[in-house]
């Protein structure tokens, strides 16, 4: 006896409905991933077209036929649209309304056509087809969801895959054993290819319980990680960053650390709040010059450190970069600019001593140096694995803004 599928299609709609408004409810709290908001829209156009499943012979065929399928190709083409945006990939206009549309067109073309529509074969290969494509392409997609475990992404991906297989087994059974014109008597086996893309999405919606959940989490541990007022990582973050960043052996490592000369000054004139301002303003200006793969952090108070794998000549010049750029021109712009200076302490090790404490330790104490000797400069811890101070110093630019030697 067949399943009744059109009782399970209208159960559908309705839990379709249902994840719609929930996918909706976290995406306000969650606003910065859009393509959640997107995956909403998928649901509620997905779930009319259940319901007109459910309709199937009791509505007319251009509504539980036509119109429903095509209904279910807009809403998969959206779903995959949305596993990408999820994946931080951004799709354009032109590209996603092609997606999107694009198959659903083709569908209610095909339904003008009189020797495609009055064909069961034909009109069920020319809607599981692209179906079937939507779902693997989703599956793909979901493996690259952005801070989310193997775990989950295998989960999505396999659901995904697994209604991809099915779409594909219909399109092969109704070549060998074909139902009625209007699919209002199909076979169990073939109802069950049906109901196993539904079935599997819906596991996908609870699914999406596990997914949110890892992204609370790592939402939760940025915040941890993050210095509350400038949004670089804080102490704690960059320690963890750092030590991963540097742990790669025998790779060549460097350490700076800089403070705002003067800073203290700059609060007890101002006030605390235009020096929390020149913060941020240092925070932005240092990460426009920031090579990729650096880990930069505040330390605390005016004090920042920056960890990269880096040989001690090219950090010397990403020091002076730095240095440089800060006394070009004002931190803040109001009232005739405020300059600020900078004064930087780099440690080095070609790798074979992966300790951060001993480079922070070393070019803390570098830092100090470029303190006493007059500030707005840059000073090279002594590092016995390295070259001396004195060659890296003499054979680079002059590193201060006085032209004396750190």
């Amino acid at each position: 006896m067949s399943p009744d599928a059109r009782t399970l299609f209208a159960i559908i709609a309705l839990l379709t409905f249902g994840a719609g408004f929930l996918l909706l409810a976290l995406w306000t709290s969650m606003r910065e991933r859009a393509g959640l908001r997107t995956w909403a829209a998928s649901l509620f156009v997905r779930a009319p077209g259940f319901a007109l499943l459910a309709g199937r012979g009791s509505l007319p065929f251009w509504m539980s036929i036509d119109l429903s399928n095509a209904l279910m190709c807009i809403g998969s083409g959206l779903g995959f649209v949305a596993a990408r945006e999820l994946s931080g990939v951004r799709i354009g206009r032109s590209a996603a309304g092609l997606i999107v549309f694009a198959p659903a067109t083709l569908w209610l073309v095909s339904c003008q056509i009189p020797l495609i529509y009055e064909d069961v074969i034909l009109r069920t290969i020319v809607v599981a087809v692209p179906l079937c494509a939507y779902a693997a392409a989703t599956s793909w997609a979901f493996m690259g969801l952005e801070r989310t475990s193997l775990r989950v992404r295998l989960g999505f991906c396999g659901l995904w895959a697994v209604a991809a297989a099915a779409h594909g087994m219909r399109a092969v059974l109704v070549v060998l054993d074909p139902p009625d014109l209007h699919l209002t008597q199909p076979s169990p086996l073939f109802t069950l290819t049906l109901l196993i893309p539904i079935l599997t999405f819906a596991l996908g919606l609870l699914w999406i319980g596990v997914l949110y959940r890892e992204w609370l989490l790592s939402e939760l541990r940025r915040r941890a990680e993050r210095d509350w007022m400038t949004s670089v990582l804080n102490r704690a973050g960059f320690l963890r960053r750092a030590t991963a960043c540097l742990s790669v052996a025998s790779a060549p490592q460097a350490v700076l650390v800089m403070d705002l000369d003067h800073f203290k000054e700059v609060n007890d004139r101002y006030g605390h709040a235009v020096g929390d301002q020149i913060l941020i303003a240092f925070c932005r200006r240092v990460e426009g010059l920031l090579p990729a793969g650096a880990v930069f952090g505040r330390m605390g108070g005016e004090e920042f450190a920056i960890a990269l794998r880096s040989r001690s000549g090219e950090a010397l010049d990403l020091a002076e970069r730095l240095r440089a750029a800060v006394e070009a021109s004002p931190l803040l712009a109001e009232d005739g600019g405020r300059r600020m200076t900078v004064s930087i302490g780099v440690a080095s090790s070609s790798g074979r001593e992966r300790d951060l404490d001993r480079l922070l330790a070393a070019a803390d104490h570098a830092l100090y140096r470029a303190k006493r000797q007059g500030r707005n400069r840059v000073s090279l811890a002594d590092q016995p694995d390295d070259q001396s101070a004195e060659g890296l110093l003499s054979s680079a630019s002059p590193l201060s803004g006085n032209g004396v030697p750190a």
